[in-house]
Protein backbone atom coordinates (compact mmCIF):
# COMPACT_ATOMS: atom_id res chain seq x y z
CA UNK A 1 0.00 0.00 0.00
CA UNK A 2 1.49 3.22 -0.77
CA UNK A 3 2.85 5.21 1.91
CA UNK A 4 1.67 9.15 2.20
CA UNK A 5 4.33 11.42 1.68
CA UNK A 6 3.95 14.00 4.71
CA UNK A 7 6.32 16.30 3.55
CA UNK A 8 4.20 17.13 0.49
CA UNK A 9 1.61 17.36 2.89
CA UNK A 10 2.20 19.86 5.35
CA UNK A 11 4.08 21.71 2.57
CA UNK A 12 0.42 21.67 1.20
CA UNK A 13 -1.21 22.82 4.46
CA UNK A 14 0.86 26.14 5.14
CA UNK A 15 0.05 27.11 1.83
CA UNK A 16 -3.19 26.47 2.17
CA UNK A 17 -3.35 29.26 5.34
CA UNK A 18 -1.41 32.14 3.32
CA UNK A 19 -3.24 34.96 3.72
CA UNK A 20 -3.67 37.21 1.00
CA UNK A 21 -2.14 40.52 2.21
CA UNK A 22 -1.47 41.70 5.40
CA UNK A 23 -3.46 45.25 7.17
CA UNK A 24 -0.99 48.23 6.58
CA UNK A 25 -0.86 51.07 9.32
CA UNK A 26 0.57 54.58 7.91
CA UNK A 27 1.48 57.38 9.30
CA UNK A 28 0.14 60.76 8.41
CA UNK A 29 1.89 64.11 9.06
CA UNK A 30 0.86 67.54 8.56
CA UNK A 31 3.37 69.27 6.20
CA UNK A 32 2.25 72.37 5.41
CA UNK A 33 -0.85 75.02 5.23
CA UNK A 34 -2.25 78.57 4.07
CA UNK A 35 -4.33 80.99 5.26
CA UNK A 36 -6.53 83.43 3.62
CA UNK A 37 -9.59 85.54 4.45
CA UNK A 38 -12.67 83.36 2.94
CA UNK A 39 -16.54 83.87 3.31
CA UNK A 40 -18.41 81.38 4.76
CA UNK A 41 -18.68 78.64 2.02
CA UNK A 42 -14.31 78.82 1.73
CA UNK A 43 -13.97 81.34 -1.38
CA UNK A 44 -10.94 83.41 -1.13
CA UNK A 45 -11.70 86.97 -0.63
CA UNK A 46 -7.78 87.88 -0.23
CA UNK A 47 -6.34 86.75 -2.83
CA UNK A 48 -3.69 87.35 -4.23
CA UNK A 49 -2.61 87.75 -0.45
CA UNK A 50 -2.07 84.69 1.58
CA UNK A 51 -0.10 83.56 5.06
CA UNK A 52 1.20 80.08 5.06
CA UNK A 53 3.80 77.82 6.92
CA UNK A 54 6.17 76.57 3.68
CA UNK A 55 9.87 77.27 4.15
CA UNK A 56 9.74 77.10 0.34
CA UNK A 57 10.42 80.69 -1.13
CA UNK A 58 6.72 81.30 -1.81
CA UNK A 59 6.62 84.77 -0.80
CA UNK A 60 3.88 84.77 1.33
CA UNK A 61 3.76 86.03 4.48
CA UNK A 62 4.19 83.51 7.89
CA UNK A 63 1.81 81.66 9.68
CA UNK A 64 2.08 79.09 12.24
CA UNK A 65 0.09 75.87 13.21
CA UNK A 66 2.18 74.84 16.48
CA UNK A 67 5.74 74.30 15.80
CA UNK A 68 4.98 74.19 11.76
CA UNK A 69 6.07 77.35 10.46
CA UNK A 70 8.61 79.10 8.22
CA UNK A 71 12.14 78.63 9.60
CA UNK A 72 10.25 75.88 11.79
CA UNK A 73 9.87 72.24 11.21
CA UNK A 74 8.63 71.14 8.29
CA UNK A 75 5.52 68.79 9.25
CA UNK A 76 4.09 67.29 12.30
CA UNK A 77 2.89 63.65 12.83
CA UNK A 78 -0.07 63.31 13.74
CA UNK A 79 -0.81 60.84 16.01
CA UNK A 80 -4.22 58.65 16.46
CA UNK A 81 -7.25 60.46 18.27
CA UNK A 82 -7.25 64.11 18.89
CA UNK A 83 -4.18 66.87 18.01
CA UNK A 84 -4.51 70.05 19.53
CA UNK A 85 -2.35 73.35 18.55
CA UNK A 86 -1.55 76.60 18.56
CA UNK A 87 -2.49 78.67 15.21
CA UNK A 88 -1.43 81.85 14.28
CA UNK A 89 -3.69 82.28 10.99
CA UNK A 90 -2.82 85.87 10.17
CA UNK A 91 -6.74 86.97 9.03
CA UNK A 92 -9.72 87.76 10.53
CA UNK A 93 -12.40 86.93 11.18
CA UNK A 94 -13.58 84.74 8.83
CA UNK A 95 -10.60 82.58 7.74
CA UNK A 96 -10.25 79.73 5.92
CA UNK A 97 -6.97 77.18 6.37
CA UNK A 98 -5.69 74.79 3.34
CA UNK A 99 -4.28 71.81 4.78
CA UNK A 100 -1.68 69.41 3.17
CA UNK A 101 -1.03 65.84 4.50
CA UNK A 102 1.37 62.76 3.64
CA UNK A 103 2.35 59.86 4.73
CA UNK A 104 5.89 60.72 5.25
CA UNK A 105 7.57 63.85 7.49
CA UNK A 106 8.32 65.42 4.02
CA UNK A 107 6.16 66.50 0.66
CA UNK A 108 7.19 68.24 -2.58
CA UNK A 109 4.85 70.66 -4.00
CA UNK A 110 3.72 71.82 -7.50
CA UNK A 111 3.10 75.47 -7.96
CA UNK A 112 -0.59 76.45 -7.59
CA UNK A 113 -1.35 72.69 -5.86
CA UNK A 114 -4.81 72.82 -4.46
CA UNK A 115 -5.03 71.76 -0.57
CA UNK A 116 -6.03 68.34 0.57
CA UNK A 117 -8.74 69.74 3.40
CA UNK A 118 -10.32 73.21 3.61
CA UNK A 119 -11.33 73.90 6.66
CA UNK A 120 -12.95 77.19 8.26
CA UNK A 121 -13.82 79.57 11.25
CA UNK A 122 -16.84 81.48 9.80
CA UNK A 123 -17.42 84.60 12.15
CA UNK A 124 -19.79 83.64 14.72
CA UNK A 125 -20.76 80.40 13.75
CA UNK A 126 -17.58 78.19 14.30
CA UNK A 127 -16.13 75.41 12.26
CA UNK A 128 -16.76 74.43 8.68
CA UNK A 129 -15.55 73.32 5.55
CA UNK A 130 -14.83 74.14 1.96
CA UNK A 131 -17.79 73.64 -0.26
CA UNK A 132 -18.10 71.83 -3.11
CA UNK A 133 -16.97 74.16 -5.69
CA UNK A 134 -15.35 76.78 -3.70
CA UNK A 135 -12.62 78.85 -4.92
CA UNK A 136 -9.70 78.30 -2.77
CA UNK A 137 -5.82 79.54 -2.15
CA UNK A 138 -3.50 76.66 -3.57
CA UNK A 139 0.83 76.31 -3.22
CA UNK A 140 2.59 79.74 -4.24
CA UNK A 141 2.58 82.94 -4.47
CA UNK A 142 0.31 84.48 -7.04
CA UNK A 143 -1.03 81.19 -8.05
CA UNK A 144 -4.24 81.87 -8.63
CA UNK A 145 -7.17 79.68 -7.26
CA UNK A 146 -8.15 76.13 -7.06
CA UNK A 147 -11.87 74.30 -7.35
CA UNK A 148 -12.30 72.65 -3.91
CA UNK A 149 -14.28 68.90 -3.93
CA UNK A 150 -16.28 69.47 -0.69
CA UNK A 151 -14.63 66.85 0.99
CA UNK A 152 -14.90 67.09 5.35
CA UNK A 153 -11.86 64.82 5.93
CA UNK A 154 -9.04 63.40 3.93
CA UNK A 155 -7.70 59.78 4.05
CA UNK A 156 -4.32 58.36 3.59
CA UNK A 157 -3.87 54.97 3.52
CA UNK A 158 -5.59 53.33 6.39
CA UNK A 159 -6.09 56.71 8.16
CA UNK A 160 -8.65 59.30 8.01
CA UNK A 161 -7.73 63.18 9.29
CA UNK A 162 -10.14 65.62 10.01
CA UNK A 163 -10.72 69.12 11.86
CA UNK A 164 -13.08 69.22 14.73
CA UNK A 165 -12.32 72.35 16.05
CA UNK A 166 -11.08 75.66 14.44
CA UNK A 167 -11.37 78.43 17.53
CA UNK A 168 -9.85 81.80 16.41
CA UNK A 169 -10.33 85.51 18.42
CA UNK A 170 -10.02 88.43 16.63
CA UNK A 171 -6.52 89.01 16.29
CA UNK A 172 -6.60 85.80 14.43
CA UNK A 173 -5.12 83.41 16.81
CA UNK A 174 -6.19 80.29 18.38
CA UNK A 175 -5.94 76.69 18.65
CA UNK A 176 -6.88 74.00 15.86
CA UNK A 177 -7.69 70.01 16.72
CA UNK A 178 -7.39 67.76 13.89
CA UNK A 179 -8.68 63.86 14.80
CA UNK A 180 -6.80 60.81 13.18
CA UNK A 181 -8.71 57.68 13.20
CA UNK A 182 -8.07 54.24 11.61
CA UNK A 183 -10.26 53.76 8.51
CA UNK A 184 -9.70 49.81 8.78
CA UNK A 185 -8.80 47.51 6.55
CA UNK A 186 -10.30 43.96 5.18
CA UNK A 187 -9.12 40.83 6.73
CA UNK A 188 -6.40 38.84 4.97
CA UNK A 189 -8.26 36.09 2.99
CA UNK A 190 -7.28 32.59 2.63
CA UNK A 191 -4.81 32.68 -0.54
CA UNK A 192 -7.08 30.65 -3.58
CA UNK A 193 -3.99 30.10 -5.54
CA UNK A 194 -2.10 28.24 -2.77
CA UNK A 195 -4.58 25.63 -2.01
CA UNK A 196 -5.00 24.58 -5.77
CA UNK A 197 -0.95 24.38 -5.44
CA UNK A 198 -2.10 22.56 -2.11
CA UNK A 199 -4.00 19.77 -3.70
CA UNK A 200 -1.45 19.51 -6.91
CA UNK A 201 1.16 19.02 -4.42
CA UNK A 202 -0.44 16.42 -2.36
CA UNK A 203 -1.95 14.44 -5.80
CA UNK A 204 2.28 14.65 -6.89
CA UNK A 205 3.11 13.16 -3.78
CA UNK A 206 0.85 10.72 -3.59
CA UNK A 207 1.29 9.67 -7.48
CA UNK A 208 5.45 9.41 -6.74
CA UNK A 209 5.13 7.26 -4.34
CA UNK A 210 2.56 4.95 -6.02
CA UNK A 211 5.07 4.47 -8.96
CA UNK A 212 7.39 3.77 -6.33
CA UNK A 213 5.54 1.03 -4.85
CA UNK A 214 4.78 -0.85 -8.51
CA UNK A 215 8.42 -0.37 -9.00
CA UNK A 216 9.04 -2.74 -6.55
CA UNK A 217 7.06 -5.31 -6.90
CA UNK A 218 7.84 -5.62 -10.06
CA UNK A 219 11.87 -6.12 -8.51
Amino acid sequence: MPQLNLRGVLFASFLAVLPMGAARADSIYLTGALSFGSDALGNNTSNPGEYDTFNALTGNSNMNIGALTQGGVSSILLLPGSNTFVANTGYAPTVALGLYFSSTASRSYAFSEAPDLVAIDVSGSGLAFGSTGAQVGNYGQVSGLSTYAGNTSFILGDKKVTVTDLSLNSGAAGTITFEVTDVGVAAPTPAIVPVTLCLFALGASLNIVRRRSLAQQRV
